[in-house]
């Protein structure tokens, strides 16, 4: 158990879940805010119908990350079975077929996301003043969805192996690369 890795089981149970916990609380609020300074920006620096595009798409876009983030947790947890059992060759196969799975994922959902993009729009009822703009935001999502299938799968596997901290770092680091470009070209 190196790199952050840690036993949750042994030691003071208080301890390991609140040294586990606080991190993931944190990562919580820091992706709650991720999409919330999405909408101000474009709130700010776009049109009503561009931040409206936005709102009207995010129950699609959250839609598809819930999903694959329940999947990363199951994922987790045929991981924390083998780290926890010390089954160092069943351990290597299972992150590398979670990281096959995010890269294969994410593959498919790019292109069947481009591809029945306008049908799934018109499906929510997306208005038509809207669907220009609708159809820039999913595709740019669509086409960043594979880095972020990979950062829920491998701080997934962190996480499995008790190390929540590592997952909120590297999502500050988007966090701030986030607000970057947001500025940058919204």
């Amino acid at each position: 158990m190196n790199n952050g890795s840690r036993s949750m089981t042994s030691g003071p149970i208080l301890k390991q879940i609140i040294y586990f916990s606080v991190p993931l609380m944190l990562t919580g609020i820091l992706q709650q805010l991720y999409n919330t300074f999405d909408s101000m920006v474009i709130g700010k620096f776009s049109s009503s119908i561009a931040l409206a595009a936005v709102g009207g798409s995010a129950s699609l876009t959250q839609l598809i990350t819930n999903f694959f983030i329940g999947l990363s947790v199951g994922t987790g947890i045929i991981i924390a079975q083998h780290f926890g059992a010390e089954d160092a060759d069943a351990l290597e196969t299972d992150v590398h077929t979670a990281v096959a799975l995010s890269l294969v994922c994410g593959v498919l959902m790019t292109v069947i996301g481009l591809v029945v993009l306008k049908p799934i729009l018109n499906a929510i009822d997306t208005p038509p003043e809207v669907m220009p703009y609708a159809v820039k935001y999913v595709k740019i999502y669509f086409m960043g969805i594979i880095p972020t299938l990979l950062y829920d799968f491998l701080a997934g596997i962190l996480r499995a192996t008790g190390d929540s901290k590592r997952p909120l770092y590297y999502l500050i680091i988007s966090e701030i690369l986030n607000k970057i470009l947001n500025l940058l070209f919204v």
